[in-house]
């Protein structure tokens, strides 16, 4: 397979670690460990606004387009209107848990979660609207702190992510409970996402794999 790159975005100073592609336009936002947050726009290469927060911050929009969610410093997640980028937020949630730190943010397809994973063997699903703690997820392994990868089925039924040892976990969303462990890559999953049309899902560790259901 061969790519080509269509642009360069230039501005952060650290390593970027959370990107967010608009669902309605050609817009993004994009948080690196220079403590930035930044909106750019794929028609051009300069930066389009800029926050700047403490800590390690994730992004994440909403499927609406107009709200995003920036989790930073320890426990911490802001909601924000992107036709006020440069304000202040809009509401701030406190998650009442020891000391994490917040590694990626999804919204449910329907905006009503918030998925939030950590550097801890723990999954957060949070109510967007008020911040309430809904549901945790934890048997999955991240014994190093790394950036596994959470995300929502298409209908939001259920949550899977990544583990340390080259499984993929996925879990009833409302329960918690564990429906199935996939077991057959050699690394951390990093990267996981679900087809948004077909019951697939795609998970990256030092190779690509693709996942479907078998009949029985």
């Amino acid at each position: 397979v061969s790519t080509q790159s269509t642009g360069y975005f230039k501005g952060h100073r650290d390593r970027v670690v959370s990107l967010s592609m608009s669902p309605v336009d050609e817009t993004f936002l994009s948080a690196g460990l220079d403590h930035e947050i930044r909106l750019w726009d794929l028609r051009s290469n300069a930066c389009q606004g800029l926050l700047r927060r403490t800590g390690r911050p994730v992004v994440s929009f909403d499927p609406a387009g107009i709200i995003f969610a920036v989790a930073h410093d320890t426990n911490t997640i802001k909601l924000y209107d992107i036709r006020t980028f440069d304000k202040a937020p809009f509401s701030t949630f406190q998650l009442d848990y020891p000391a994490i730190e917040w590694r990626t943010l999804k919204f449910s397809y329907h905006g009503k979660y918030l998925l939030a994973s950590t550097n801890k063997n723990i999954i957060f699903l949070l109510d967007a609207f008020d911040g309430t703690r809904i549901q945790e997820y934890t048997s999955f392994s991240n014994k190093d702190g790394l950036a596994l990868e959470a995300c929502f089925s298409p209908d939001a039924h259920y949550v899977s992510s990544g583990s340390d040892d080259g499984t993929i976990h996925i879990w009833e969303t409302s329960t918690g409970k564990e429906v199935t462990v996939l077991d057959g890559q050699s690394s951390p999953v990093t990267s996981l996402s679900w087809n948004p049309k077909m019951m697939m899902i795609a998970s990256g560790a030092t190779h690509l794999a693709f996942w479907i259901p078998l009949d029985e």
